[in-house]
């Protein structure tokens, strides 16, 4: 179970697989902390922007994200797991815009391999949340930028479910 500000949310599964089973374990597991962190934050705050509308369409949609924006840019920075910090949020319409901040460093001949890995989870974890999965049907995106300690950037991006 993971827990924080927003709502509790119990994350089952083995996304370990998912990845590349040539990277180090370190690398694995690093890929996995960070990738959980971010799609677990995305889908409580789309919860918690969800829990005032019983329809979603655009102008709702975009209601939403921006209170689940100002709600975490009040209560930021949010620790999401043991190396991943929720510095602040945005909204811009349709997209709400996560800003990360990765306890880490990322070398950088594996900035794109990572956010590769974290892509594909961020994807899966928001996917199989009814209330982000409602979001993204409703024409919603969700951005993830990321920052690790030497200033090393990625961005995932989440429009839709397959």
């Amino acid at each position: 179970m993971v827990y924080n500000t927003f709502c509790s949310f119990n994350f089952q599964g083995d996304l370990m697989s998912y990845l590349d089973e040539s990277e180090d374990t370190g690398t694995r597991a690093f890929t996995y902390i960070v990738g959980i962190g971010g799609a677990l934050i995305g889908a409580a705050v789309v919860r918690f922007a969800f829990g005032y509308f019983d329809n979603s369409p655009s102008e709702e949609l975009e209601k939403g994200f921006a209170l689940a924006a100002a709600e975490i840019r009040s209560q930021a920075p949010i620790q999401v797991d043991e190396i991943t910090k929720l510095m602040g949020a945005v909204s811009v319409k349709n997209q709400i815009i996560y800003s990360m901040r990765i306890e880490g460093d990322i070398p950088v001949g594996e900035l794109e391999a990572t956010r590769i890995a974290i892509q594909d989870l961020n994807q899966r974890n928001l996917c199989n949340d009814s209330d982000a999965s409602k979001a993204l049907d409703a024409g919603g995106i969700m951005v993830h930028q990321y920052t690790d300690n030497s200033g090393n950037q990625f961005k995932t991006t989440v429009s839709d479910c397959p």
